[in-house]
């Protein structure tokens, strides 16, 4: 995608089967409804600083993306729904996160769930001691690749 893009569209990528990276550039400041749904292939997405959303059904049945890293300045995950999901990692403060009101869950990726948050980080301790999800292991710390 071309510098100096900003705003991509709804369901822009969907159904594509072919497609196995994106990158979305710094200018993006969303990642809309439905822009990656059931890329069965997807196995890399790369996200910038600038990010501030992700849209409900954003990552939905991509199959193969197993790691995600979400930059620090996303201020809302409304729901990825990536059935392979494997590892979040978060790189700044905790963004609004989808939460069940009548279980508590975050309904955030596959289950097992490894989710990564910065050392030190008062927010993410209460979130991570607060949600005693099964199938959800909260790491402090960012894996030395980032991912």
């Amino acid at each position: 995608m071309p510098s100096g893009l900003e705003v991509i569209e709804e369901y822009a990528f969907s159904h594509c089967q072919k497609l196995l990276s994106c990158e979305i550039p710094a200018g993006v400041t969303e990642l809309p409804t439905g822009i990656f749904e059931e890329c069965i292939s997807l196995q890399t997405l790369t996200l910038y600083e600038g990010l501030l959303v992700l849209k409900e059904g954003c990552l939905r049945d991509c199959t193969r993306l197993h790691t995600l890293v979400i930059p620090s300045g996303v201020a809302e995950v409304e729901e990825l729904n990536a059935p392979s999901l494997m590892f979040l990692v978060f790189l700044g403060d905790p963004p609004k996160l989808p939460q069940n009101a009548v279980t508590g869950t975050y309904p955030l990726g596959a289950e097992p769930l490894t989710i990564f948050y910065p050392v030190g980080n008062a927010a993410w301790q209460t979130i991570a001691s607060q949600c005693q999800q099964d199938g959800i292991t909260w790491v402090e710390g960012i894996p030395p690749d980032g991912a």
